[in-house]
C-alpha cells in the first residue's frame, strides 16, 4: 500500500509509455471495475496498477485499489487509499463515492452511516444519475436499516436501465420482503439483510422475531415439576449439555433455548453446526417441529408420506418431503410457479422473516 501511495503522490519511477491505443488509464480502470464486479480482486488490482503505471496520479485508479482492499476486508488500507484518491481529485465523483463505499463496508464506529451518507450526497451532486453511486448509496441505506430510502435509490437505478439494473432489482425485491415482514428487533433487521442465513441466525429469528417462547407458552399447557429438586447451586444439579461447537459462540443462549424447546436438534455427533447454512428443506423441518408441538399432533410428521408427489424435485417418501408439503399446505412456505420446492436452496434473511410472518398469520397471533 505504501508503494502505491508514493506513486500516487508523485514519487517513484517515471510513467510507462503506452504500447497501444487501448493501453490507456481509462481502459484499464474500466476493465478493473468490471473485474471487481465479478469478484476477481487479483486481476482487478493488476488493471488498476497498469493504469497507475501510465498515470501515477490517477485518482480513479487509486479508488479502484481502495475497492480491491475493501473487498479483501483490509478496511484500514482501503480507507487510506480512498482518502488518497480524494486528495488527488476532489472534484470527481468516483473518489468521493469510493470513500463512502469503504466507510459503509467497514461500518467502523457509531457514526459511520452519517459519514458515508455525506460522501454519497457529495458524489451525487457531481454525478446525480451515476448508477454506481446510487446503487452503493442504496446498499449503505439498507445497512443502516433505512429501508424506505434504500428502496427509492434502487428504484432510480432500475429506471436508468444500465449495468446495475439487475442487481438493483434484486435488492429492491429483497427490501420489499423485509418491509412486508417488518422485523421488530435490531438483530432481526441485521439478519434480514443476509443473502444466506445460518442455523444460529435461524435460532435468533425464532426467539426474537417469531417470539417462539411466547407462542409455546400460549399454545402448550404448563408442566409443573413435582419431584424433589436439589437447591439451586447444589453440586447435585447437572448442568445442561452444551454442544462443543456452541461453547463461546455469539448465539449460544439462543441456540441452547431452541434446543431445549425441541425445535432445532443436535446432530448424532453431538454438534449443532451453528454456522451451517440453512436450506429450504431444513427450514421446513424446523417449522414442522413447531407445528407438531403447537397443535400436539405428532402424526403431522408422516401425514404426507407416500402421497402423489406435488413437487417435481422431491420424492414423497422422505421426511423432508413431508415437512415441505406441510409447510406449503399451511401456507407458511410456497412452491415455485414451476411446481418445485427447491429443497437445497439456501434461505436468505428476507425470506426467513417473511416465512415467520406467514407462520404467525397462520397461527392467528400478533405481538
Amino acid at each position: 500500500m505504501a508503494a502505491v501511495l508514493l506513486i500516487a503522490a508523485g514519487c517513484g519511477p517515471k510513467p510507462r509509455t503506452s504500447e497501444s491505443v487501448l493501453d490507456n488509464p481509462d481502459f484499464h480502470i474500466n476493465q478493473g471495475m468490471k473485474l471487481l464486479e465479478r469478484g476477481d480482486l487479483n486481476e482487478a488490482e493488476l488493471s488498476f496498477e497498469k493504469a497507475l503505471e501510465l498515470d501515477k496520479r490517477n485518482a480513479s485508479a487509486v479508488s479502484g485499489l481502495a475497492l480491491v482492499e475493501a473487498g479483501r476486508g483490509n478496511y484500514e488500507e482501503a480507507y487510506d487509499l480512498a482518502n488518497e484518491s480524494v486528495s488527488l481529485d476532489s472534484k470527481s465523483g468516483l473518489p468521493i463515492a469510493t470513500r463512502g463505499r469503504v466507510k459503509s463496508l467497514w461500518k467502523k464506529g457509531e457514526e459511520w452511516g452519517d459519514s458515508a451518507n455525506e460522501d454519497f450526497e457529495d458524489a451525487l451532486k457531481i454525478g446525480p444519475n451515476n448508477e454506481r453511486f446510487l446503487f452503493w448509496y442504496g446498499q449503505a441505506k439498507a445497512w443502516q436499516f433505512e429501508f424506505a430510502d434504500a428502496t427509492m435509490l434502487f428504484s432510480r437505478v432500475i429506471e436508468i436501465k444500465g449495468e446495475y439494473a439487475k442487481e438493483a432489482d434484486i435488492e429492491f425485491a429483497s427490501i420489499q420482503k423485509i418491509l412486508r415482514a417488518g422485523p421488530g428487533s435490531r438483530l432481526g433487521k441485521k439478519i434480514a439483510l443476509l443473502n444466506e442465513i445460518s442455523r444460529a441466525d435461524l435460532a435468533v429469528l425464532f426467539l426474537e422475531e417469531l417470539k417462539l417462547r411466547e407462542i409455546f407458552d400460549r399454545f402448550t399447557p404448563k408442566e409443573y415439576e413435582t419431584d424433589y429438586a436439589p437447591p439451586e447451586g447444589s453440586a447435585q444439579v447437572e448442568s445442561k449439555q452444551v454442544p462443543a461447537d456452541v461453547v463461546g459462540h455469539w448465539a449460544r443462549t439462543w441456540i441452547l433455548e431452541v434446543i431445549d424447546m425441541g425445535v432445532m436438534e443436535v446432530s448424532p455427533d453431538g454438534k449443532f453446526y451453528p454456522d451451517q447454512k440453512v436450506t429450504r428443506a431444513e427450514y421446513a423441518l424446523v417449522l414442522q417441529n413447531i407445528l407438531i408441538t403447537v397443535f400436539d399432533e405428532p402424526e403431522l410428521a408422516t401425514k404426507y408420506i407416500g402421497e402423489t408427489p406435488r413437487f417435481k424435485d422431491m420424492r414423497s417418501g422422505t421426511a423432508t418431503y413431508n415437512a415441505a408439503a406441510l409447510a406449503v399446505d399451511r401456507g407458511v412456505m410456497q412452491a415455485t410457479v414451476e411446481g418445485t420446492f427447491e429443497p437445497m436452496k439456501p434461505v436468505n434473511g428476507a425470506d426467513a422473516l417473511l416465512i415467520i410472518r406467514q407462520l404467525q398469520n397462520y397461527l392467528k397471533i400478533s405481538f
